[in-house]
């Protein structure tokens, strides 16, 4: 999920959204993801394959409690992502298309 996305749908909405509340287990930031649907990348020394858009579902905004969030993430991030090797993704760790 992109970061700066998130963030927007949050000011969209008027909240402050947590770290955490969007479910994704990997938030990146600079990156286009649609860039990725069907191509192999590196997050650290992970190896991945991006499958498809992974939009945002109704199952996020009950856990939220924040109405509206589906909607106010729409098209702005998740990918739905397969991977391939073992590893460690840091903090800080740079998105590397193959």
């Amino acid at each position: 999920m992109d970061g700066a996305a998130f963030a927007a749908a949050g000011e969209d909405l008027g909240v402050e959204l947590k770290p955490g509340e969007h479910r994704r287990n990997v938030t990146v930031s600079g990156i286009d993801l649609d860039s990725l649907i069907g191509a192999e990348f590196t997050i650290g020394e992970v190896r991945c394959q991006g499958l498809a858009d992974c939009p945002p579902c109704a199952h996020l905004e009950s856990l939220t409690a924040r109405d509206g969030l589906q909607v106010a993430m729409t098209d702005r991030g998740g990918l739905e992502v397969r991977i391939l090797s073992d590893g460690v993704i840091r903090v800080g760790d740079a998105v590397e298309p193959l």
